[in-house]
C-alpha cells in the first residue's frame, strides 16, 4: 500500500546508522525505476524498517512511500524486520540498539531476546556490552557517520571500557569524519602512550593523524620497501611456524603445493641476493 510520509513515526530512526551515501545511490535508483522494495511500517504507521528508502524518497520531495504493514505488536515488529534483513547487513551496534530498546522500552528479558531471534545468550550480552562501554555522545556520532560503526565497534569500544571521558573528548574533538584506519590509529598511539601522551592525544586527535598523513607522503626508498617486504616475510613465517606443529605430517595436497611453491621462491631470492654480490 501506499501511505503519506508525513503520517509515519520515525521513532526508531535512532537505531540506525545514517549513510549520506547509500541515500543518494538509494534515491538515484529510485528517480530512475521507482521503488523497489517496500518499507514495513505498524499498524500505527510506526517505521521499524526502511529509513534509508524513506530519506531517499524525502530527498526526491516525494509524498508517498510504498509499505508493507505487520499486523503484531510494534516490539515483535521490530524482530520480525531484523528477521527479514535482505539488504545491507546491520552493525552491531545496530543490533545493540535494537536489543537495548526492546529492554528498556519494552521490557523483553536478555533471555526472550535470544529466543526471538534465535541466538545464544553470550550474543546478546557481548552487543549490549558495546552500547554500554560507548559513551552516548560517540554513539551519536557513529549514527550520524562521523565515525564508522566497525571502527567504533573494535576501537572505541575497548577504549571507552578504560577510560569513557577520555574516549568520548577525543571524538568530540575530531573535525570531520574519520575512516576506521584513522580510528585504529588514534587507539594504537593511545594505547601505546604514557598518560601524558594519552591525554595529549585525546585533546588534539587531529594533529596525530596529520603527523601521519605528512609521513606518509614521503616515499619509501627502494632499500625501505625492501625492508618492509622482509620484515612481512619474517612475520609470515613466525605465523606458519607456530602452526606447523599442528598440521605438518598430515596427508594434504594443498598443504604439499603451498610449501613446495614458498621454499622455491626463498630459493629464487637467495640466489637474487647472491648474485647481487651481498
Amino acid at each position: 500500500m501506499d501511505i503519506e510520509i508525513d503520517r509515519l513515526q520515525l521513532r526508531y530512526a535512532s537505531l540506525r546508522v545514517l549513510d549520506p551515501g547509500r541515500v543518494s545511490r538509494l534515491a538515484a535508483s529510485i528517480s530512475q525505476d521507482g521503488q523497489r522494495s517496500p518499507v514495513l511500517v505498524t499498524a500505527a504507521c510506526v517505521l521499524v524498517d526502511g529509513y534509508h528508502r524513506v530519506s531517499a524518497l524525502e530527498a526526491l520531495g516525494r509524498d508517498l512511500v510504498c509499505a508493507v504493514e505487520l499486523s503484531v505488536p510494534e516490539a515483535d515488529a521490530l524482530v520480525l524486520a531484523w528477521r527479514l534483513e535482505t539488504g545491507r547487513r546491520k552493525s552491531a551496534l545496530e543490533e545493540a540498539w535494537m536489543l537495548r530498546e526492546l529492554l528498556e522500552t519494552h521490557g523483553w528479558t536478555q533471555s526472550a531476546l535470544a529466543t526471538e531471534l534465535r541466538r545464544p545468550r553470550s550474543w546478546v550480552s557481548q552487543r549490549l556490552g558495546l552500547v554500554r562501554a560507548l559513551p552516548d555522545s560517540v554513539q551519536q556520532s557513529v549514527r550520524t557517520g562521523r565515525v564508522p560503526a566497525d571502527a567504533a565497534q573494535k576501537y572505541l569500544v575497548p577504549m571507552g571500557r578504560i577510560d569513557g571521558q577520555g574516549c568520548a573528548d577525543m571524538v568530540q574533538a575530531l573535525p570531520d569524519a574519520v575512516t576506521k584506519r584513522q580510528v585504529e590509529r588514534l587507539y594504537c598511539a593511545w594505547r601505546a602512550a604514557d598518560p601524558e601522551g594519552r591525554q595529549r592525544i585525546v585533546a588534539h586527535p587531529a594533529l596525530l593523524l596529520k603527523a601521519d598523513e605528512a609521513v606518509a607522503a614521503v616515499p619509501l626508498s627502494v632499500e625501505e620497501k625492501l625492508a618492509s617486504d622482509l620484515e612481512g616475510i619474517a612475520g609470515l613465517c613466525r605465523r606458519a611456524r607456530r602452526q606447523a606443529r599442528e598440521v605438518f605430517g598430515r596427508p594434504n595436497s594443498l598443504l604439499q603445493r603451498a610449501w613446495t611453491q614458498a621454499t622455491e621462491a626463498m630459493e629464487a631470492l637467495r640466489e637474487e641476493v647472491a648474485r647481487a654480490g651481498s
